[in-house]
């Protein structure tokens, strides 16, 4: 017997009570996995992308929860079985005449029938089956003011610095937790063979390199003792006009917030790039750019012609695409 087919939920690895949050998170972990994976496989791609794109939808999601329940009623008949089907029997043979019976025999035959009749119990009624209470959406998720981001993002971001020979340290930059034990930078102001360690609170952590995408100027560093909560990505593209939090550092290497917009979303050479209206300083490449619910939007950058004066950020959805490669 072949095995059932999945639902869209078992696809996406989330329950049938999941928020549009777990939806979200689960589809770009599932997503990130797969395109890991040597060779990939495209139909599990389009079934999980298929899956995001019918569970993140309020009306087609409602949609398949009832085409769902359908399914389950019917599957939970042809479990119990119908009626048995009817026998139909050899033909009555013609019926002997029955013995002449006294009345008085018959009227006592009569009033015991009645008896018994009378003293078996009432049809039950019955019982109505209420009708599944339609699923109530989830509450939209809450607003993050700048001070809130910033207390969320301070356990899982910090200044990255490289060590030279003389053992003096750079800053170069910001590393942000994307997983466990794992954190997310620029490449273009990593120096080969430099010794890289981030400061996480009051800890020096060190850092390796596992992924080198200078295509995207996304790096992936390993480091060692980390435990940080990893940041949560925003389940929805940016688009022109979203307000956003930028999380970079001051001038003496502190954590600090600045608040901007999304100015437009523009095409890069690896894919789309976002336009802010946030300057970020040069020694904070890598800072957070987040959302009004706090999610991570994005990786600041510098552009690649310093010239234009625009201040750019690489959108979190590029992390499930990164792989070792130049540009």
């Amino acid at each position: 017997m072949a095995p059932p087919k999945k639902t869209l939920y078992q696809i996406l690895g989330v329950g049938r009570d999941a928020s549009e949050e777990d939806i979200g998170l689960a589809h770009e972990m599932r997503m990130s996995d797969l395109q890991h994976r040597t060779p990939p496989d495209p139909s599990t791609l389009a079934l999980v992308q298929q899956a995001f794109e019918v569970l993140s939808d309020p009306k087609r999601r409602a949609a398949y929860d009832s085409r769902l329940l359908s399914a389950s009623e019917k599957t939970a008949a042809e479990e119990q079985g119908g009626p048995p089907d009817l026998e139909i029997g050899e033909e009555d043979e013609p019926k002997k005449k029955l013995p002449v019976v006294p009345i008085a025999v018959v009227a006592v035959l009569v009033i015991v029938a009645l008896f018994f009749a009378l003293r078996s119990p009432a049809p039950t009624t019955p019982t109505l089956v209420a009708e599944t209470p339609k699923r109530v959406a989830p509450p939209p998720p809450k607003m993050r003011n700048a001070a809130e981001v910033l207390a969320d993002a301070t356990p899982s971001a910090g200044p990255l610095m490289v060590y030279s020979m003389s053992g003096a340290a750079t800053p170069i930059g910001m590393a942000l937790a994307i997983d466990q034990g794992t954190m997310v930078t620029t490449c273009h102001a990593i120096p080969a063979g430099g010794k890289m360690v981030v400061r996480v609170g009051k800890e020096q952590l060190p850092a390796d390199l596992t992924i080198t995408d200078e295509a995207l100027d996304l790096c992936r560093l390993s480091v060692a003792g980390l435990t940080a909560p990893p940041l949560k990505l925003a389940p929805e593209e940016a688009k022109a006009g979203d307000k956003i939090v930028a999380v970079s550092l001051d001038t003496g290497g502190a954590l600090a917030t600045a608040e901007g917009t999304i100015k437009a979303v523009r095409k890069g050479k690896a894919g789309e790039l976002l336009e802010i209206s946030t300057p970020i300083g040069a020694n904070a490449s890598g800072a957070g750019i987040f959302d009004q619910h706090g999610k991570l939007i994005g990786i600041a950058t510098v552009p690649h012609d310093q010239g234009t004066g625009l201040h750019i950020a690489i959108p979190s959805s590029a992390i499930a695409q990164m792989r070792s490669r130049t540009k």
